[in-house]
């Protein structure tokens, strides 16, 4: 998909009401493995994924046309003149609904402090932190460069909300996950996003006003864990780790790729969880929803 697509999509809610879209789903995922033998006799992960895709809203592809929609004018905002991969943008977000459901349904990411539950309260600041991280313009924090996990797990702790967990779903491995999972990723953002809102009055900002000085303050547990889902068939080897950095980062070399693999495979660092879903699969779903978009006039 061009550019201009991502800047002219419409939508009108009758556009897929025909769309038979677990039928049509699992028909693909069928097609991708139809000389898999081990796949197609491995009836409890095909039920499984049924049972995930059942789950999807019925209005999945125009909501994958809205994202779509709204991640290309951030990115032409956030990085002009860049290119804009919309394929990648679309199989990233479908592997992340996915992976949430599976974990809503299957619980693929164990909590690692059971003793302290957490609340809806709890959620509620999490979605709220993760998307000040994401979108920090929207609350008013212009000019803060924050590197973001796709999920965060906070619990109240004699009354400051800690960061116990994170949680990011990637369909490759490479020299931006390395980065993203070490000190100057996602837990320095963490750190930077933490003093901002623990330092700052937020009285005449409605947004916020539940934190900074005045309000409950934020910190990050001791005992802050880290989680990486990926793909069904994700390989955890050289040839599995992609090497090449983006915006101006340098490729990783054969060591750092070597010491990168010891650290995913270390479980006191990372939680390495596989989804139930396959790159050849991902990648035909991702063509089946492009399609779907272009086909009802939703791009």
């Amino acid at each position: 998909m061009s550019e201009s697509h991502g800047e002219n999509i419409e939508y009108e809610d009758n556009k897929l009401q025909s769309f038979p879209q677990t039928d049509e789903f699992m028909r693909v995922l069928s097609k991708e493995n139809f000389d898999s033998r081990r796949y197609l006799d491995n009836t409890e992960l095909v039920a499984r994924q049924r049972e995930i895709i059942s789950r999807l809203p019925e209005d999945f592809v125009i909501e994958m046309a809205m994202h779509l929609r709204d991640s290309v004018e951030k990115q032409k905002l956030r990085h002009p003149g860049e290119g804009v991969n919309s394929f990648g943008i679309v199989l990233g977000e479908l592997f992340e609904r996915l992976v949430e459901i599976e974990d809503e349904v299957f619980k693929i990411i164990p909590d690692r402090d059971p003793t302290k539950t957490e609340s809806v309260d709890d959620r509620r600041v999490a979605k709220k932190i993760l998307d000040i991280m994401q979108n920090p313009e929207d609350y008013g924090l212009n000019g803060i460069e924050l590197s973001n996990p796709d999920a965060v797990r906070i619990k109240l702790v004699d009354g400051t909300f800690e960061i116990s967990e994170d949680v990011e779903i990637k369909t490759n491995i490479d020299a931006r996950t390395k980065r993203q999972l070490g000190k100057n990723g996602f837990k320095q953002s963490f750190a930077k996003i933490i003093h901002k809102l623990n330092s700052t009055d937020f009285t005449s900002n409605p947004k916020l006003s539940e934190f900074g000085i005045n309000g409950r303050s934020i910190s990050v547990s001791p005992s802050f864990y880290q989680n990486l889902v990926i793909l069904r068939d994700q390989s955890i080897t050289p040839d599995g780790i992609k090497r090449d950095g983006v915006r101006g980062q340098e490729n990783m070399t054969d060591w750092e790729v070597s010491e990168f693999i010891k650290q995913l495979r270390n479980t006191d660092e990372i939680g390495l969880i596989r989804a139930s879903f396959g790159k050849k699969e991902l990648v035909g779903l991702t063509h089946l929803i492009m399609g779907q978009i272009y086909k009802d006039g939703l791009s």
